[in-house]
């Protein structure tokens, strides 16, 4: 009897969790209630596919309100770059996959200029599915020396670098009340992505954390380094966290070892100065572009992998017939066209200015393709089939902006591969609903997880599939002491009967 509670109790007695909310990349995407609410926040996902050298993610929260219909203002906070350069672009939200519209407020985060998109969701009792999609550029630091050790013996070491990453921040999770079952942190990258070494770089990332760091801080780098090694790869270019009973911990400032991320090195475009390298973006020219107010949209914009910058044709009218010329480094296998149209940067600004509706795409090898967008944000994937050394985009037809009668376009990237795509919210879920990975409370001090060095408590709760083989052994050994208990009583039963019988 002790024996089954005592395996009941390791079963199903488990620690309560906090639900998580997410910023994804170091350009934002947390999910953040603007007020207290009964609201719980039960299952998550979030998905990066990591294109040639930008990212698109799409999280999707899972509510629960087990109380009377109500109305919570959510705010999904963005960071602002040096300069308003590096923003996130072509936000989406929906609500149980409807289309909403989102307003946006400047304010600050930990004293950061900080862009908040804020929406009204309706939670009427019972379940509630929320979705986000947006774009983003890399998080690039410049580590020479350390590219150069890292690259050491490999087919990079010829070229130098920097230190990249699309992150994930976990922490904010005590913004809901209640527990998370299951949250699924996934990457994808495209077989065309600009990046190598991803193990490496993640070692490189946490040697630089902890050299930076204050003596508090460094078991925080430590246990994250421990818990990003817990990945797993559902196939070849998918990197895949999953976490259920999920508790994450922050210290007061707000570091915390569940931050994680995909961590990569990206070579340099240049070897030196005036030499490309086969990493290089095309080189573009334009037929016009546009600079007004003190501001310029040059061609280079569409392909810095930074989805918050655009170019704009500069001729007078709509801009039907403008066009654009890339030269490749090298002749290209290309296999799908990936276009954001518009000026992606914010709503107002992409419904202002004329888009792209109709592309025609001529490439070197005397191919070509008509590309037909819907007007949309987004990153908008087309099949090709060409070799060539170059391509020229040209504008066909345009949907027209409210005020402005000029036409912007903010990406395009000539895949060597198809990318990627995301996985549905309920096949991802249910793939991972047995637990694999559990992350229980190590502590309810923010200050003892930042603590010098990770307490046994806290490598304990790094997420790995050892964490079942405890209740598992318990429920094995239960059996079999049942199973021999049984058989001594049967068999002292049987000789009770014997001595008892006429004859004996």
């Amino acid at each position: 009897m002790f024996t089954l509670a005592f395996t009941a109790a390791l079963l199903f007695g488990g620690a309560s969790a906090q639900a998580i909310d997410t910023s994804v990349g170091s350009w934002g995407g947390t999910a953040r209630p603007m007020q207290p609410t009964s609201v719980r926040l039960i299952a998550e996902t979030a998905q990066c596919v990591c294109y040639r050298r930008f990212a698109e993610y799409r999280v999707d929260y899972r509510f629960e309100n087990s109380e009377e219909a109500t109305t919570v203002t959510i705010g999904f906070p963005f960071s602002v770059g040096p300069d308003d350069y590096f923003r996130a672009a072509g936000f989406h939200v929906w609500r149980n996959g409807v289309a909403l519209s989102a307003r946006i407020q400047r304010g600050t985060d930990d004293g950061q200029p900080t862009d908040y998109y804020l929406r009204e969701i309706d939670f009427p009792s019972g379940a509630t599915t929320v979705t986000v999609d947006y774009l983003v550029s890399t998080t690039s630091s410049d580590i020479g020396g350390q590219y150069a050790l890292a690259a050491k013996g490999t087919p990079y070491a010829a070229f130098g670098g920097a230190l990249d990453e699309y992150n994930f921040t976990a922490h904010t999770g005590a913004d809901w009340p209640g527990t998370i079952g299951t949250a699924v942190l996934r990457w994808s990258v495209s077989p065309d992505f600009i990046g190598w070494g991803i193990q490496k770089a993640r070692d490189v990332s946490t040697k630089i954390s902890e050299a930076s760091a204050k003596p508090d801080q460094v078991g925080v780098f430590r246990q994250r380094n421990l818990i990003e090694r817990g990945f797993t790869q559902p196939d070849p270019l998918t990197y895949q966290y999953v976490f259920h009973d999920f508790e994450p911990t922050a210290t007061a400032s707000g570091l915390s070892a569940y931050d994680i991320g995909l961590h990569y090195f990206e070579p340099a475009e240049y070897d030196t100065h005036d030499n490309l390298t086969k990493f290089a973006s095309p080189d573009v020219e334009a037929s016009s572009w546009l600079e007004r107010g003190g501001k310029d949209y040059p061609p280079d914009a569409l392909v810095d992998g930074n989805p918050s910058t655009a170019w704009a044709e500069g001729a007078s009218g709509s801009g039907i017939g403008q066009h654009v010329d890339f030269t490749f480094v090298s002749t290209r296998n290309v296999r799908e066209l990936r276009i954001v149209p518009g000026y992606a940067l914010q709503p107002d600004l992409f419904a202002k200015y004329n888009r792209p509706k109709t592309l025609r795409v001529d490439y070197s090898d005397k191919t070509s393709q008509i590309v037909q967008l819907a007007d949309d944000p987004t990153v908008q994937r087309f099949p090709a089939n060409a070799h060539a050394k170059s391509a020229r985009i040209t504008i066909v037809d345009v949907y027209r902006g409210t005020s402005g009668d000029d036409t912007f376009i903010s990406e395009v990237e000539f895949g060597t591969a198809a990318a990627p795509t995301f996985v549905p919210f309920g096949t991802l879920l249910g793939a991972n609903a047995s637990p694999s990975h559990t992350a229980t409370e190590t502590t309810s001090s923010a200050a003892q997880v930042a603590s010098t060095e990770p307490s046994a408590a806290a490598f304990a709760s790094v997420p790995s599939g050892a964490s079942l083989l405890l209740p598992l052994g318990v429920v094995i050994l239960s059996v079999i002491v049942v199973v021999v208990v049984g058989v001594l009583e049967w068999r002292s039963l049987r000789r009770s009967k014997s001595d008892q019988s006429p004859g004996a």
